[in-house]
């Protein structure tokens, strides 16, 4: 077999096995033939599939691969092009965080550590926001899990800390609001947070104590002060300022 053909062989192999259980399944009769207008473009991952058989090909021609050691060879070939993929877009992430970076001191605002850990936040931002979710008006046991599960993840405790208190200086400002007679609308127009967030902080303000938001939004600064003077180790100091809010 040549070449050419392999390469043909192992195209179909992999459009098979890419059309799913719906072109594996009998009984269903042929499908009507499509509308020339309703035949779909070669879809990039299609493109993408033919590459990847042309560079096998190419690889068992070169290396003088026997057919009895082709099943074993492309087992791993395949794992190799899932490494490569899966570092190029970790790769494109990190360009993508970097040129954040970039923008965010070319605008001529001050590049904290406080400020590159939520620029970098990525992925993460659900859980960030599952935590102030579940912060006020008391953290639900589900707070130290999500808090545990940030900055063993990556996040510094303090970066987890530094997000708990802007979350609660939010609400605090909200309840500041209905005190003077606010409604939701109000709120809306008066402050630029976008509107959902203001929502949740809206009714989470309807059931929190505004004594209590201060001595919360205190004990998180106090905590930050510890942990940087290095009175309390971070990790833990977050477990005990948790139980304590």
């Amino acid at each position: 077999m040549t070449v050419d053909l392999k390469c043909l062989a192992i195209v179909a192999v992999l459009s098979i096995a890419a059309a799913g259980p719906a072109a594996a399944q009998p009984g269903r009769g042929r499908a009507a033939a499509p509308d020339a207008g309703d035949v779909p473009g070669v879809s990039p991952g299609e493109i993408q599939r033919m590459f990847d058989s042309y560079a096998l090909m190419q690889a068992q021609d070169q290396l003088k691969i026997a057919d009895d050691k082709f099943p074993q060879f492309l087992a791993r070939f395949k794992a190799l092009q899932d490494t490569r993929r899966r570092n190029l877009q970790e790769r494109t992430r990190v360009i993508q965080e970097l040129r954040k970076l970039v923008a965010y001191k070319a605008s001529g605002s001050k590049l904290t550590g406080e400020v590159v850990t939520e620029l970098l936040a990525g992925g993460r931002e659900d859980e960030i926001f599952k935590l102030t979710d579940n912060l006020l008006p008391h953290p639900t046991p589900d707070a130290l899990k999500i808090a545990r599960g940030l900055y063993r993840g990556g996040i510094q405790p303090t970066s987890v800390a530094y997000r708990m208190a802007r979350h609660v200086a939010l609400v605090l400002d909200v309840r500041a609001r209905q005190d003077r007679g606010e409604t939701l609308a109000d709120v809306k127009a008066g402050m630029t947070e976008h509107p959902f967030v203001l929502q949740k902080a809206f009714d989470v303000a309807r059931e929190s104590n505004a004594d209590h938001l201060e001595a919360a939004l205190k004990a998180i600064r106090d905590y930050e002060w510890e942990v940087k003077s290095g009175q309390v180790d971070a990790e833990l100091g977050l477990d005990v300022l948790l139980t304590r809010l």
